[in-house]
């Protein structure tokens, strides 16, 4: 495993926020994430454009995705800019920013999943 510095130059490296507390484990793995989002986002540059020779498909709709924010605390907590009431929240998963998520993974009162 990288030595915490090394993290914490490679996060620079991606433009990658975080906070001060999390453990190098879940650092690292979210600049895994972070590179493989990076890595994806090289991949769908290098398609070719559409040279007007074929007909446009109609785009589907997007679908929404959610997220439920689970928090361990009864009363309810602030964190990440607003305050969740204890137990499962979902919301619109455009409505989290990476630096509300990572900050919500990093405490030990939430759990964030997909779905």
């Amino acid at each position: 495993m990288k030595t915490r510095e090394e993290l914490e130059a490679r996060a620079a490296e991606l433009d990658y926020k975080f906070p001060s507390n999390i453990g190098d484990e879940k650092l690292a793995a979210n600049i895994a994430v972070r590179e493989a989002e990076l890595a994806n986002e090289g991949e769908g540059k290098t398609r070719p454009e559409n040279d007007g020779d074929k007909p446009k498909k109609a785009k589907p709709a997007k679908a929404k995705h959610f997220v439920t924010v689970t928090c361990a605390v009864a009363g309810g907590r602030r964190r990440a800019g607003r305050r969740w009431d204890g137990g499962a929240t979902k919301v619109l998963a455009d409505e989290l920013t990476e630096e509300m998520e990572v900050e919500l993974e990093a405490d030990p009162m939430f759990q964030v999943s997909v779905g």
